[in-house]
């Protein structure tokens, strides 16, 4: 499989093991896709699905993910898909806001602008496995490397498995800061300004998404 980079695939072990230790893919939950360098004129099976073993019915999220992003920077070229435990919290607390929602992410660390500068795309609560829900992410991909299936789970899209893993680890560490700041009460004494957030930005020469920064 030449076409597949051996890192990639080692890369592929090694993310979704650690997404499984830290509780984001329970059981078989999870998946990873590549878009890969070939003609894609035909597809072939090297392992797996024995026993009439099917793809994920995610599937079609991924390909329509993949054709999205494909038009915005061709060398991502990788989706994964998870469930990180305060990420799908904050879908239940939060009003299901995309300016909302990154604001609060933005402000949790510095890392967070700088990683996510477009902000999160959320989508309303879909059943997951169908095509509806994948043209609704594909149309989020668009814009964001990162959408929010609330009460569900994240889509995350990267040029390797490594950097969409990070990604989402950023988005999860500031889920995980805003509960913690939650479970002690809620009450914010000081919190990254929005001239700290496009200080950031230019600090960093990411471009943060205007609509969100105002």
């Amino acid at each position: 499989m030449k076409f597949i980079d051996s890192k990639f695939m080692r890369d592929i072990c090694n993310v979704t093991k650690q997404s499984y230790d830290n509780g984001w893919d329970e059981r078989n939950g999870g998946n990873i896709s590549i878009r890969i360098t070939e003609d894609g004129k035909h597809a072939d099976l090297y392992w797996g699905y024995e026993d009439g073993a099917k793809p994920t019915s995610e599937f079609p999220t991924h390909l329509m993910s993949h054709i999205a992003r494909l038009k915005t920077d061709k060398n991502q070229r990788v989706v994964m898909h998870c469930h990180p435990t305060n990420f799908i919290a904050m879908s239940f607390t939060q009003t299901l806001d995309e300016k909302r929602l990154s604001r609060i992410l933005w402000k949790m660390q510095a890392e967070s602008l700088v990683v996510f500068p477009e902000g999160i795309g959320v989508i309303p609560y879909m059943t997951p496995g169908t095509n509806e829900i994948g043209e609704a992410t594909a149309a989020k991909m668009s814009e964001f490397k990162v959408v929010m299936w609330p009460h569900h789970g994240i889509f995350a899209v990267g040029s390797d498995p490594d950097e969409t893993f990070g990604l989402i680890e950023t988005v999860e560490k500031a889920a995980l800061i805003f509960t913690t700041i939650q479970a002690q009460g809620g009450n914010i004494l000081q919190d990254i300004t929005n001239e700290e957030l496009k200080e950031l930005a230019q600090a960093f020469g990411v471009t943060a998404n205007s609509k969100f920064l105002k």
